[in-house]
């Protein structure tokens, strides 16, 4: 009896490590943007999708994401990915803006226009003139996509917006 509970009890613990995945998230990173530069958006998400699911904390993963969808024509998909950068980052210029320009794309222009002015807001938000830093996507995550944008940008996005949703000024 004790050995076949000892038995039972290495086949659980076996099977658990089995099933356990401790590849690390930046490996399933690096391989979807591998995919993604190819031009393979499918394969890209299978592996983007096991990034997050290591490490759900990662914004480029999210991007990345929302990127792929995008071009699968998975628009709402897509906006889920940029509403999940905004909770883990309520600041990120970026994932507010795409979450504008998704929102404005799928003719839902106040929420659209209430975006780009949360995203005007942002710390990210900068003067025309001044330096944007430079950034480069890289596979070793080292770079910081949620700043730095032109607020001339942004106030043109959201003067479509506005224009598309009250053309005459009627709010």
């Amino acid at each position: 009896m004790l050995r076949n509970g000892l038995r039972l009890c290495l086949f659980f613990i076996g099977f658990a490590l089995v099933s356990c995945d401790f590849t690390p998230y930046e490996d399933y990173y690096n391989q979807a943007i591998d995919h993604t530069r190819k031009g393979d958006y499918k394969e890209a998400l299978y592996y983007i999708d096991k990034s997050i699911r290591q490490n759900p904390n990662i914004t480029d993963s999210y991007f990345l994401r929302a990127e792929c969808k995008i071009e699968l024509d998975d628009w709402e998909g897509a906006l889920l990915d940029y509403q999940e950068i905004i909770i883990l980052n309520p600041q990120n210029t970026l994932a507010l803006y795409a979450a504008a320009a998704l929102n404005g794309h799928l003719e839902n222009y106040k929420l659209a226009i209430l975006l780009y002015t949360k995203a005007l807001n942002t710390p990210g938000a900068i003067d025309f003139g001044t330096q944007l830093e430079s950034f480069t996507i890289t596979a070793n995550l080292d770079y910081n996509l949620d700043e730095q944008m032109y607020k001339v940008e942004i106030q043109f996005s959201r003067g479509q917006a506005h224009w598309l949703c009250c053309p005459f000024g009627n709010s």
